[in-house]
């Protein structure tokens, strides 16, 4: 196996990263909430997917902002802004499982399940994220953050 120095793997992230951008002004991937109880797989496509649809939902699309640097562990590394989601009224309620993203194609990329489902219920309810992507021996890792919680 090829092993990259520390430098090549912050270049690599570097050039994911400007090639995203390149792609789009508005960045790499679309963020969406989901409100069937789903486990994401490989095999998933966007029709397995129930779109949150809670007063004052949108999809967010995702601006790398920070980065490449080397996080804690030494691995190369980049994020975007967090991303919140806030109900704006109680006329739709929704029990939100996880999220998934899109590519700017529209097609589905990949999504993860959280931990125990997150209610929006009212103008007091809000889900925060913020997304990484870390370099890893075998392919880039997305890793989830929840703020809110």
């Amino acid at each position: 196996m090829l092993v990259l120095s520390t430098a090549a793997q912050v270049a690599a992230l570097a050039d994911l990263q400007t090639a995203w951008q390149a792609a789009g002004s508005t960045g790499p991937l679309t963020a969406h909430l989901y409100q069937n109880d789903y486990v994401p797989s490989p095999a998933s496509v966007l029709a397995d997917f129930t779109e949150a649809d809670f007063d004052g939902y949108a999809d967010v699309d995702l601006t790398l902002l920070v980065g490449p640097y080397l996080n804690p562990q030494g691995q190369p590394e980049i994020q975007n802004a967090s991303v919140t989601w806030a109900m704006t009224g109680t006329t739709t309620p929704n029990t939100i499982f996880g999220y998934y993203f899109t590519t700017l194609a529209g097609a589905y990329h990949s999504g993860e399940r959280f931990d125990s489902p997150r209610p929006m219920l009212d103008t007091l309810s809000l889900i925060t994220l913020l997304f990484s992507f870390i370099l890893i021996p075998g392919g880039i890792s997305a890793i989830c953050q929840p703020l809110d919680s």
